[in-house]
């Protein structure tokens, strides 16, 4: 359809104001193209400004005509919602698509013709057609819900040829042409998702369409302007393999475990890692969150490395530790969206204990935190992913490798990946980055803290108080237990996770018993806990009873797991008395179990192994050591009963 040709008179004021039209640059031109745009450019200019036609066509040197279809170029809708503009003059720039003009071809030798622009004329008499193939480019194949994640090009060709078969007769465009006009489908399809959001959004996927809000042109205002205003956390999977050494009857034998989480604290300023914790667990956890946040208060000691020559890189290390001035106060933190990101130690406990704001990243918005990300993505491309245990970043990553296999033939320990990294980390600190004016993010930490040039002034942190205590610790209320009835004295206790805690003075007041007290409960060591009373009052440490939690350091996950099996009867046998050895042996067992049936594969119970012996500090039990019989037994020479001595007496 024909636009309306506008003159002087139909013009708006507004499209008469060519200072406000977009501009052109003509430094690209030919030269006959330029010495075109400067005749026709003031000959415009003349007529929108005194509506005089025959004048300002006697500059352009063209006819009336001619000159007003100059005029309507520039003034054509753009995509934008304005105007074309000064661009209108270009010569030969096409303002608008093709439209044909003659019919369809039609007859069995059609393929043989020009067809150019007949399918979007095709379209546009079937609109039908149209609005299917539209909604399956939009959509996907499918039946209601059960759509296709991905829909390609040829899925849709299809799509195209059962609707136009059951429509058009054979000698009918497009079924006389060779193709089917599959080429032309094809161009369509990409068409259309370069200018539809809800195609692209099913053609690209849901992460490509993440990082298409990346580089989009607009930016958010600055919420930082000094160190620790803004700090970021995030958990990732290392994609690398590690083994357990377990002592079986038949020798040591090395078993894979999962792959490490690494939970990583990341200030946004300065881009230095404050702080990290690591775990073998299926996902990780909110307990994870605070270990990372209570390192980054903590000075940082180096580990001892028995790994040859690797060793720390001169200045590597934490900000807490290695920054003279600095403490760990951010203003505000910013998790990701996962579930342990929700949890009431984080939104109540962690924000009371520093006095931040805690925000949260929306669902799929990785680019919300992408100072961390870009921190992980660094840490895989110059070292993880260098590891020959590692799995790479995908499956067409030509890096991955059998990470399990090449772990147990290169036997790579879950203390060597725990060594590397530590040591990564504590070097990409120390490292220059450009973004940073090549500058390493604990030189840039030590010129904000430095008192002499310090424009900024920290902020305090807070104190541990009875109801801020530090993180790691959950308070709990719970009642005292005993008796001082007639016949039945027992002395007070408290009941923690199905264990018994008292203490000295705990004992000697029966007035409490029936009253509730508060108890700060260390969760990375269960042997003991403090508790006070209502008012504040501090009773001191409350040691647990049983023998068989007092022997050995267990975290609260490991109570649970130990009472959980206990109470299913996997526990049965406890030798010794000691509930957390025999935990450890009856993993070790079912690790080597699994490792007979299937060799050179990960094993979830070496995994809760390697975790609980990570936590507990302990060494790995031995299985299968003799034990003592009778037959290797020194015998006892009897000794003679002599007739003349009393009955011992047991009273």
């Amino acid at each position: 359809m024909n636009r309306r040709r506008l003159t002087f008179k139909t013009i708006s004021p507004e499209l008469r104001d060519t200072s406000k039209w977009p501009e052109v640059d003509v430094s690209g031109m030919a030269f006959d193209d330029l010495a075109r745009f400067e005749r026709l450019m003031p000959a415009v200019e003349s007529y929108l400004r005194n509506g005089k036609l025959r004048e300002a066509a006697k500059t352009a040197k063209m006819s009336e005509d001619a000159l007003l279809d100059q005029v309507n170029r520039c003034l054509m809708p753009h995509s934008d919602g304005g105007i074309v503009g000064w661009a209108g003059l270009i010569h030969r720039l096409r303002l608008s698509g093709y439209a044909r003009t003659s019919p369809l071809p039609q007859g069995p030798n059609a393929s043989r013709l020009g067809a150019s622009g007949a399918f979007q004329r095709f379209l546009d008499e079937n609109l039908s057609i149209k609005k299917a193939l539209d909604e399956a480019i939009r959509k996907g194949i499918g039946q209601g819900k059960a759509r296709a994640a991905f829909t390609p090009h040829k899925a849709i060709w299809k799509k195209f040829v059962d609707l136009v078969e059951s429509c058009t007769p054979p000698d009918q465009y497009p079924r006389n042409q060779k193709s089917f006009a599959r080429r032309s489908v094809e161009r369509y399809v990409t068409n259309m998702i370069a200018n539809d959001a809800k195609a692209r959004s099913l053609a690209v996927g849901q992460v490509a369409k993440t990082s298409g809000q990346v580089g989009n042109g607009l930016h958010s205002f600055d919420l930082i302007s000094a160190p620790l205003d803004l700090v970021g956390a995030d958990a990732h999977h290392v994609d690398c393999f590690g083994t357990i050494e377990i002592e079986g009857p038949a020798g040591p034998q090395l078993v894979p475990i999962s792959r490490l989480w690494i939970y990583v604290v990341v200030d946004f300023e300065s881009r230095a890692a404050c702080g990290y914790a690591a775990s073998f667990r299926t996902e990780p956890t909110a307990s994870q969150i605070e270990l990372a946040l209570d390192m980054a208060t903590k000075p940082w000691q180096p580990r001892t490395l028995n790994m040859g020559t690797v060793r720390y890189k001169e200045g590597a290390g934490f900000p807490m530790g290695c920054v003279d001035g600095f403490v760990f106060a951010p203003a505000a933190l910013r998790m990701d969206s996962a579930a342990q990101s929700f949890a009431n130690r984080i939104v109540h406990r962690v924000r009371r204990r520093f006095g931040c704001a805690v925000s949260w990243s929306a669902v799929g918005a990785w680019y919300h935190n992408d100072v961390v990300e870009r921190f992980f993505g660094l840490l895989e491309r110059f070292g993880l992913h260098r590891l020959p245990t590692s799995v790479g970043s995908g499956p067409g990553d030509p890096r991955r490798t059998d990470g399990a296999s090449a772990a147990v033939k290169l036997k790579v320990t879950w203390q060597q990946l725990l060594d590397l990294l530590d040591v990564a980390i504590a070097e990409y600190n120390a490292k220059a980055q450009p973004g940073l004016g090549y500058r390493s993010p604990l030189e840039v930490l030590r010129d904000c803290f430095d008192r002499h040039r310090q424009r900024f002034v920290p902020r305090p942190r807070i104190p541990p108080t009875l109801l801020t205590p530090r993180l790691g610790v959950e308070i709990e209320t719970h009642t005292v237990r005993g008796s001082c009835a007639a016949g039945k004295l027992k002395r007070p206790y408290v009941q923690v996770d199905k264990a018994t805690y008292t203490s000295p003075e705990l004992a000697s007041q029966f007035a409490l018993i029936g009253r509730p007290i508060v108890l700060h409960v260390h969760e990375d060591d269960m042997r003991t806990v403090e508790a006070f009373l209502e008012d504040g009052t501090r009773l001191g440490l409350l040691t647990v009873r049983e023998r068989g939690w007092r022997r050995t350091k267990h975290s609260r996950d490991q109570r649970k797991q130990i009472n959980r099996m206990r109470d299913e009867r996997e526990l049965s046998d406890i030798r010794g008395g000691d509930y957390v050895e025999c935990f450890l042996e009856h993993l070790a067992s079912t690790a080597l179990a699994s490792a007979r049936d299937r060799p050179e594969r990960v094993s979830e119970d070496a995994t809760r192994l390697a975790e609980a012996i990570r936590t507990t500090g302990t060494t790995v039990p031995r299985l299968g050591m003799p034990k003592p019989d009778s037959a290797n037994v020194m015998p006892i020479r009897p000794v003679p009963i002599l007739l003349n001595l009393p009955k011992p007496s047991w009273g």
